[in-house]
């Protein structure tokens, strides 16, 4: 498709591939459900939640260019065991999924500019955790919080805190 507007409740993709060459746009209190197909988007202008969620190890996720507005949501709700790569900068960034890995492009700052939830439900052993990757190993990655942060539970590897405060996860 040229375009996708996502005006009125959930737009769930529903495990399918999605390829869409122009704007994707989530209006305010809209949600766009990934599924475990094959996304592929041109532009992302998110004012809603763009849910990246479904129960499959695999999951193909390209944004060209990806514009999260005030007050939007990006999740990341995808069953423990999973991993993929996600795009750069957030208004909102949740994730709570003990065992899930969320990979960030080696070399590339992700800012997050409004609330940054991420942790697990529970405490406990290393595979309970949710984990925070570089896409290479022993490549950093730069993570820039600017608004509040609630982390826990959280294995971070191969990345540099730019915000002015400690994070203790």
């Amino acid at each position: 498709a040229a375009s996708l507007n996502i005006t009125d409740g959930t737009f769930d993709a529903n495990d399918q591939t999605v390829t869409v060459t122009g704007t994707v746009t989530i209006a305010a209190g809209k949600e766009f459900k990934t599924g475990t197909g094959t996304i592929t988007i041109g532009t992302l202008d998110n004012y809603g939640t763009l849910d990246v969620e479904g129960a499959g190890a695999i999951d193909t996720i390209t944004i060209t260019t990806f514009t999260n507005n005030t007050d939007s949501t990006v999740e990341y709700t995808k069953a423990a065991g999973t991993s993929f790569v996600i795009p750069g900068t957030y208004y909102n960034l949740t994730s709570t999924v003990a065992g899930l890995t969320l990979k960030f492009t080696a070399g590339q700052t992700y800012t997050i500019n409004g609330t940054t939830t991420l942790h697990n439900s529970t405490w406990g052993s290393q595979g309970t955790y949710l984990n925070l990757a570089s896409s290479e190993d022993g490549s950093y990655w730069w993570f820039n919080p600017l608004g509040l942060y609630n982390m826990y539970g959280v294995n971070v590897t191969d990345s540099v805190n730019m915000s002015n405060s400690w994070i203790f996860t």
